[in-house]
């Protein structure tokens, strides 16, 4: 039961129609940068989160492939290439997965590995009901936790499957959290290590700069995130940030 892919506990079709598939995958990619393409349509290059990709594996494929567990570099996220028509509408994706390959394991032959999908045709959606309330451009709303600014709030709730990205909004209305500092901060060795030191790093930062909004008395949450993807620049840093009672439900 512990396993991720087992249908009891990780139905399938939950994300998408078709589960299994990298289009249940899709949804917890974040796009960093975009270009036209055909017939109106764009070409993103996004990244997908680890922890999303691997729950696409079964568990005996997951066996053969180079998983370090306690480190903080396999969580590193996996460069995806979507295409979109001019509707917005995915026409094909395609993951990189070499580097998760192992020399010592029964795909040791395995030069290259890839994730690809294609649609050829859509059916007809249900029309959308009519929005409810103030309308925002989700490009500008929804940003990862580390970019939100200090003193930001957020909702955890966005519809994708990466934890890590909230929606923006006012903190004179209903949120979840409140953002009170970044910090910039290196990896530990081990991602014990990191949180142990993200935690010590918001404590700190609670007891010497803490804002005029912030409790004396408070628990502090910490959410370390890598920075660029390239093994050789750790550019990480923590959030500290503070959740209301709708956040901690």
């Amino acid at each position: 039961m512990g396993d991720s892919n087992n249908p009891l506990d990780h139905p399938r079709g939950t994300d998408s129609p078709v589960g299994g598939t990298l289009l249940e995958g899709i949804g917890g990619a974040e796009a960093t940068a975009q270009q036209g393409g055909p017939a109106g349509g764009r070409t993103y290059r996004a990244e997908l989160p680890f922890s999303v990709a691997w729950n696409l594996f079964p568990a005996d494929l997951r066996k053969e492939l180079h998983v370090e567990t306690g480190t903080v570099a396999p969580q590193r996220a996996l460069a995806l290439t979507l295409s979109v028509d001019e509707r917005g509408r995915i026409t094909h994706g395609r993951v990189d997965l070499s580097r998760l390959l192992r020399k010592d394991s029964g795909l040791a032959d395995v030069t290259s590995l890839t994730m690809e999908l294609t649609l050829t045709g859509h059916g007809a959606s249900k029309p959308a009901p009519a929005p409810a309330g103030s309308v925002r451009k989700a490009a500008e709303a929804v940003l990862p936790m580390r970019d939100v600014k200090d003193g930001g709030c957020v909702d955890f709730d966005t519809g994708q499957r990466a934890a890590h990205v909230v929606v923006g909004v006012p903190c004179s209305g209903p949120h979840d959290a409140r953002v009170f500092t970044q910090i910039p901060l290196r990896s530990g060795a081990t991602a014990t290590a990191t949180q142990e030191r993200a935690d010590t790093a918001c404590s700190f930062a609670h007891d010497v700069a803490r804002p005029s909004w912030v409790p004396k008395t408070a628990e502090i949450w910490s959410w370390w995130t890598p920075g660029d993807t390239s093994a050789a620049d750790d550019n990480g840093r923590v959030t500290c940030y503070l959740t209301t009672k709708r956040g901690d439900s």
